[in-house]
């Protein structure tokens, strides 16, 4: 709405109807909704996130996440069935549906430092570093892993065949992989050049 406020309107289940216990947290003007299948989230202008709709997907938020989210939100982000939220001290939380992205696995959550982007697909999130380490979590495929190294060297702007190291073993949507060279082009094109980053599914 022109005022900042939002109103809702389908499936009560499925986000349809706004609870009135998130009624009286909109009491700042929203700037962004995004949602997943079942579930709404709203970021508002104070940093505050709240969410309504299937529990399962997104529609609820653990008090440990919403402790740590308290006026403390850049931005958003959800799949089909979860949602992130990237932190103002570039941290990320997520939840949500966990084969969807909405656990963090603990091995990656602890290494989400200084995260610069995150790029959702339907199944999974991908988290940008700013030290150039991509990270992503959600639906698991068995025997995949994937590896990719990029050195660049500080001198030049273009790769050359000896500066380009890519080794990939996996099946990827055509969303995942768009994901993924879109997040390779924001590095050939960033202002710190001489990055050296590792890519694991």
């Amino acid at each position: 709405m022109n005022d900042g406020t939002v109103v809702a309107w389908g499936y009560e289940n499925m986000g349809g109807r706004i609870p009135d216990e998130i009624k009286t947290q909109l009491v700042s003007n929203v700037k962004i909704i995004v949602s997943t299948i079942f579930a709404f989230a709203i970021l508002l202008d104070n940093g505050t996130v709240a969410v309504w709709g299937n529990e399962n997907h997104g529609g609820k938020i653990t008090q440990n996440i919403q402790n740590k989210m308290i006026k403390n939100v850049k931005m958003i982000f959800s799949t089909s069935h979860a949602f992130s939220a990237l932190l103002n001290n570039g941290t990320v939380v997520a939840w949500g549906n966990q084969n969807y992205g909405g656990k963090i696995p603990d091995e990656i959550q602890t290494q989400l430092i200084d995260v610069k982007q995150i790029i959702p697909t339907q199944r999974k999130f991908t988290a940008l570093c700013e030290n150039g380490a991509i990270f992503t979590w959600g639906v698991k495929t068995e025997n995949i892993q994937t590896k990719l190294k990029i050195t660049i060297n500080k001198n030049s702007q273009f790769l050359s065949r000896k500066q380009f190291f890519f080794r990939l073993n996996l099946q990827l949507s055509v969303s995942e992989f768009m994901a993924i060279i879109f997040l390779i082009l924001i590095l050939l094109f960033s202002e710190s050049l001489g990055l050296f980053l590792f890519f694991f599914i």
